[in-house]
């Protein structure tokens, strides 16, 4: 998988998840803010971050399912849970 993703990639694998800016910044535990300045170009996208979306996209596994597989009931993954 790649390190690094371009904006142009975040944008197609959060669309492709079913998710716009301001959904996928919640899904990631990530502000609003961060996740247009991701699609802007302005700052890179996290490699975790970009690994879990292209993991997610390959696997055809959705947000929701991906939540509940780890318990997680409130629709955001944690900074604690995305570091493990």
């Amino acid at each position: 998988m790649q390190r690094t993703i371009t904006p142009a990639r975040y944008a197609w694998l959060i669309d492709r998840l079913g998710l716009n800016q301001s959904s996928a910044a919640r899904f990631l535990g990530i502000s609003d803010r961060q996740s247009r300045r991701f699609i802007a170009g302005d700052i890179r996208v996290d490699p975790a971050i970009a690994m879990l979306l292209e993991l997610m996209v390959r696997r055809a596994v959705p947000p929701d399912e991906a939540l509940r597989s780890i318990g997680k009931t409130d629709g955001q993954l944690s900074r604690q849970v995305r570091m493990r």
